[in-house]
């Protein structure tokens, strides 16, 4: 995975831009190995300007944000909005 992370990270380096990465039924993740590959990718240095990784989550589990790891939790920033009428959550993580 490593290798691919190295990938994704020079293409957005070269093309000087941001990700936006939009994950329907994001509490069925098997691992938060991802999210905190992603979230600690500008402090581990893998970028050489405001070049940027965000996710938006979607979710119909109220408590996704329990079930992640602390590693990520600790590094993490993200808004919940909440839909009543679809009963969904959706974490906007930066």
């Amino acid at each position: 995975m490593d290798y691919y992370y190295e990938i994704l990270y020079f293409l957005i380096n070269e093309i000087n831009t941001a990700l936006i990465v939009i994950l329907d039924e994001i509490d069925f993740l098997k691992s938060d190995d991802i999210l905190y590959s992603f979230i600690r990718a500008i402090s581990n240095g893998k970028f050489t300007g405001r070049q940027f990784i965000s996710f938006i989550g979607l979710s119909n589990s109220l408590k996704f944000e329990e079930k992640l790891d602390q590693r990520v939790l600790s590094s993490i920033g993200f808004e919940k909005f909440r839909f009543l009428s679809y009963n969904m959550m959706i974490f906007i993580i930066f």
